[in-house]
């Protein structure tokens, strides 16, 4: 989904999807989980400031209890300073969830997330695919 191309309800309605339909999956007594972000191509072409200020509330305010931690990856300069920029409007527990990784991504990974989970084009055995819907 290119947030550029979308209103901030439709952005909205993605992200309570996505993070819904993400705690549908998890396994019997599995009660948080871990969002992975791949952040490969991303630049000012499909990233909007504003929307992911008005989403990072609704990550911390309504799944922060049930996000174990959320990681991203190939996080380039730009995303960077989007974080920089983000973090005042969340509260210390939120900003300790997060996790950026640039190198040895397959390394660092498999430090947080086990081989089997992990989907297989970033090293693990998992072949699930997580398809949300526009």
């Amino acid at each position: 989904m290119n947030p550029r191309a979308s209103t901030e309800e439709q952005l909205r309605k993605f992200l309570f999807y996505t993070l819904e339909e993400g705690g549908r999956h998890m396994l019997p007594g599995v009660d948080k989980y871990i969002i992975l972000t791949d952040f490969k191509g991303s630049g000012l072409s499909n990233i909007n400031l504003s929307q992911m200020k008005d989403m990072a509330p609704i990550i911390q305010d309504c799944y922060t209890e049930r996000m174990y931690m959320m990681i991203s990856i190939n996080v380039n300069f730009l995303l960077r300073t989007v974080w920089t920029l983000l973090k005042p409007f969340l509260d210390e527990i939120t900003i300790r969830k997060y996790t950026f990784i640039s190198k040895n991504v397959t390394e660092e990974l498999l430090k947080y997330i086990d081989e089997d989970t992990l989907p297989q084009e970033y090293g693990g055995r998992s072949s699930f695919k997580f398809t949300p819907v526009n």
